[in-house]
């Protein structure tokens, strides 16, 4: 299959490695572009936690203690930590609820915790534990929308040579469904909508299928579902 990857260009290559890998075409068009924020982290904190592998990319964390415990929402952004330095990390290996339920399991009420995150965010459920634990979020960076698909891209759709693409965010998602929403209209062939999570999905974009974990391998083998 030839597959469509939005990502941001810090995740697209590793995400094309995985597609080449399981035998399909990827093509990279990030339609997100990522930039660091000034931020101060606050001090001295019992955790940090983080939704994207972004957040810690981008986060300035010269003066944290690499022992420090870090709880991540999967098994990228974990992948991600330790490659910071951080040597006790714990992935969720989930969604952000899967989060807030590691993290009640894990500390104690009360403890200061240090949310790394970009703007914009849509964190429910971890704002929610801001009764249980003191829970102070860090925006490290930003998500930029571009303007336009590339006409390749473009024209890839209307021809129907795409033959799906990838969603991993509910964000990135409806920027897609409004970028491509003429080429879309006009396609020979639909592509194959594959979301990272229910959440993620968007109306406009069908047909769909849903990974039954939310990380990239299960995506991946979504691709092969009927849907």
């Amino acid at each position: 299959m030839r597959v469509l990857i939005t990502r941001p260009a810090e995740d697209a290559e590793r995400t094309a490695a995985a597609l080449t890998a399981a035998g399909h075409e990827p093509l990279i068009a990030p339609i997100m572009v990522v930039r660091g924020l000034p931020h101060q982290l606050p001090s001295p904190v019992d955790a940090l936690i983080a939704t994207s592998a972004n957040a810690i990319r981008h986060a300035v964390l010269a003066a944290v203690n690499r022992d420090l415990p870090v709880f991540t929402v999967g098994d990228t952004t974990a992948a991600e930590a330790r490659r910071a330095g951080f040597t006790e990390v714990r992935s969720a290996q989930g969604d952000s609820r899967d989060l807030a339920k590691l993290l009640q399991e894990e500390l104690k009420a009360g403890s200061s915790i240090a949310y790394l995150a970009g703007i914009p965010r849509q964190d429910a459920a971890l704002n929610a534990l801001d009764g249980l634990f003191h829970l102070r979020a860090v925006e490290t960076y930003e998500t930029i929308a571009v303007e336009r698909l590339p006409d390749a891209i473009r024209e890839g759709l209307e021809a129907g040579r795409i033959d799906a693409v990838l969603h991993f965010s509910a964000r990135s998602a409806e920027v897609f469904a409004e970028l491509a929403a003429s080429a879309l209209a006009s396609s020979k062939k639909k592509p194959l909508h594959a979301f990272i999570a229910k959440p993620a999905c968007h109306p406009d974009l069908q047909p769909h299928a849903v990974a039954l974990r939310p990380n990239l391998a299960a995506m991946i083998a979504a691709l092969e579902e009927p849907p």
